[in-house]
């Protein structure tokens, strides 16, 4: 999601969702907006549905990590409720410095990045400020858990996207809540009715859900 300044001298709003495959395209067009534009320095909030391998495969390609110009600011849902084991720390704290270990699979170190990091914890149903848009979070029924985002832009405009959830056979009302009014709704339906039979459990949906 990008928002652009009113002005030239106004600061662009960048919102980055997960850090999946796609995060490399995305870091370049933000990097394209910040030599047209001459920034000195932005903020960019990168928000997490959740840390799941293929929602952070792309962290290491991310081309924002290496810009001195750039503040990574990231927001990690509090899971520990529902997982069987607890583990210490935020989670892309957690995620960027095992991807980033030096190792001589991927040499590039911590030490190689040269944007600021900064980490917030949040807790599912907490509401995260993003700049100049507030985003409303929910829990999602997915394997260690999961939460969806309702971004409330100036003007009224809601755009909701929730990656990973297996939703019940009857209407949700509290997920039916979150998405009304919404412009834009992302939801994730990636099985067939017949599919799904065979995978309760797995955390993902259907076009009917």
């Amino acid at each position: 999601i990008v928002l652009e300044g009113e002005t030239l001298e106004d600061d662009d709003t960048f919102i980055v969702v997960d850090q999946g495959s796609g995060v490399e395209i995305i870091s370049r067009f933000i990097t394209s907006v910040l030599v047209s534009k001459q920034r000195k320095r932005v903020v960019v909030h990168n928000v997490q549905t959740h840390g799941h391998g293929d929602h952070t495969i792309g962290i290491t390609s991310n081309e924002l990590f290496y810009d001195p110009r750039v503040v990574m600011r990231f927001h990690s849902p509090n899971l520990s409720e529902f997982r069987k084991t607890s583990q210490a720390g935020i989670m892309m704290d957690r995620v960027i410095r095992r991807s980033f270990d030096g190792s001589d699979n991927f040499p590039v170190g911590l030490n190689m990045l040269h944007a600021t990091q900064e980490h917030i914890e949040f807790r599912p149903g907490q509401t995260v400020e993003l700049g100049s848009v507030s985003a409303k979070t929910m829990a999602v029924p997915h394997p260690g858990g999961c939460v969806a985002y309702r971004f409330e832009l100036p003007k009224g405009i809601v755009i909701v996207i929730a990656t990973d959830l297996e939703l019940p056979e009857e209407p949700d009302k509290a997920f039916s809540e979150f998405l009304s009014g919404a412009r834009v709704a992302m939801v994730e339906m990636q099985y067939t009715e017949e599919e799904l039979r065979s995978r309760v459990g797995w955390g993902h949906s259907t076009p009917l859900r």
